[in-house]
């Protein structure tokens, strides 16, 4: 993202690493300006800058990202669709034909399931899947998290712990108290967040969040 702190012309002036306060040098030393980065969720604002007084650079103008999160279904414009497509066909190693009829299950909401998609200034860069039926690991289990994907030019800034926390909101709405996951290589990083490994298939790991 495009702040002042990525400017030549802006001086830091704190002591605290978590603080961006600082001056201008294009500006008169009265003039000041205060950026603020923040998260969330229900179609909030990511990293967006808020200016104290009324500020306008003449160098160039901030650019203000908005994420948010739909669920998808058939209002929705095709790239939206196409994009989810893509997606379950790199990630499940399927072709188009599968991921079309997984879609389509997901667009109608077939069982509860929902796909949820995030949306970076209107444009596609991030799924989550909540499915209640995973027939391909394990069909005694369920609801699943499925699909958690973000392109890799848009990771880390949280983006996957939204659409996981819709994921989680939208269970708990429909009576759920647990949810299940399959992963090959990424344990480690689950077990980060609360996850439990609860055992193993061929060469997928099972686990287990309790909401």
């Amino acid at each position: 993202m495009k702040t002042c702190l990525t400017c030549t012309f802006w001086q830091k002036n704190t002591k605290f690493p978590w603080q961006n306060d600082g001056q201008c040098s294009e500006l008169k030393s009265s003039d000041k300006m205060t950026i603020e980065l923040r998260t969330g969720y229900d179609g909030g604002y990511v990293d967006y800058i808020e200016t104290e007084p009324d500020f306008g650079c003449a160098l160039h103008k901030p650019i203000i990202n908005k994420f948010e999160i739909i669920s998808l279904d058939f209002s929705f414009s095709k790239n939206i669709e196409e994009f989810v497509i893509k997606t379950i066909q790199h990630r499940w190693s399927v072709d188009e034909e599968y991921a079309k009829t997984e879609i389509k299950r997901y667009m109608t909401h077939f069982e509860d399931s929902k796909c949820f998609v995030g949306l970076l200034n209107g444009e596609p860069i991030a799924t989550g899947v909540f499915d209640t039926c995973n027939e391909d690991v394990d069909k005694t289990l369920n609801p699943w998290n499925l699909l958690l994907w973000v392109e890799p030019e848009h990771r880390g800034y949280g983006y996957g712990k939204l659409l996981t926390q819709a994921r989680f909101d939208y269970a708990k709405q429909i009576g759920y108290n647990t949810i299940y996951l399959d992963t090959i290589d990424m344990e480690v990083y689950h077990l980060k967040y609360g996850w439990e490994t609860i055992k193993k298939i061929d060469n997928k790991i099972i686990m287990k969040y309790t909401l």
